[in-house]
């Protein structure tokens, strides 16, 4: 399984073929040798530049391995963004760990901005957080809810799951500061429920077709009025996190 970050315009979708891809990605995760994953990113080259990018190493002193699968970090250039660069850290927490590698992805943003000396940063993915995985108690003291400058974008009852049987937020979407907060889109955080979208039953999306438990999140930031004066603020960027691959330790 891999989580894929997606960062594309919302111009339509005719227009992804006059574009070129890349694709930036993690090296293998996991720690058993049987069932690995990787964090990918995917950008329009002529739109965003990649500036950096990290695979946190998970050796803090006194937590050593918190994660199952490192937090994968990489650094954007889009000028034509109001924000004009950004971070972006994918997560896919443990079920079996979620508070513990919560907490510890608190530690990987503070190290990360301080590393490239920025506060545009953003949290996203699956964190399970949400459900049994993560108790409103347990929730209360994690350091990543308490923080007033960090903003979750995904109502807090979001459905983010596939089987009808569930409701709930497992997949996030989360922004430090209020620059990074005021260049969002005001409300564009949303799943993408792409099973009534396109008619699929439950068991194609989950079963052999897609293999798919969760839907894609997304969000969207303005363009600066510069790069498009004539459609001013009303047009933004897309950022979608996408799952692919057979989920074996999830929902």
């Amino acid at each position: 399984m891999s989580w894929m970050c997606m960062l594309r315009s919302s111009h339509g979708a005719m227009s992804d073929l006059n574009h070129e891809y890349k694709a930036v990605a993690s090296e293998r995760l996991g720690r058993s040798e049987t069932y690995q994953e990787q964090y990918v990113f995917v950008y329009r080259r002529d739109r965003v530049t990649v500036t950096g990018q990290y695979q946190y190493p998970d050796n803090k002193p006194g937590n050593v391995d918190a994660f199952s699968r490192e937090p994968f970090v990489v650094r954007f250039k889009a000028p034509e963004t109001a924000i004009k660069e950004f971070v972006l850290i994918a997560q896919h927490t443990s079920p079996a760990n979620v508070s513990t590698e919560l907490d510890a992805l608190y530690d990987v943003m503070q190290h990360v901005k301080r590393m490239w000396k920025t506060e545009n940063v953003m949290l996203l993915g699956d964190f399970n957080a949400d459900c049994s995985y993560l108790s409103k108690r347990s929730r209360d003291k994690l350091r990543l809810f308490r923080d007033n400058s960090l903003f979750w974008l995904l109502p807090e009852k979001t459905d983010t799951t596939v089987r009808a049987s569930t409701s709930c937020a497992y997949d996030r979407i989360v922004v430090h500061g209020d620059v990074f907060s005021n260049a969002v889109v005001p409300f564009s955080a949303k799943p993408f429920d792409f099973q009534t979208a396109y008619q699929l039953t439950e068991e194609q999306v989950i079963g052999s077709m897609f293999q798919q438990s969760h839907f894609t999140c997304s969000t969207s930031m303005h363009f600066s009025f510069a790069a498009y004066p004539h459609e001013g603020h009303g047009e933004c960027w897309s950022l979608s996190q996408l799952s692919t691959g057979r989920r074996q330790d999830t929902p």
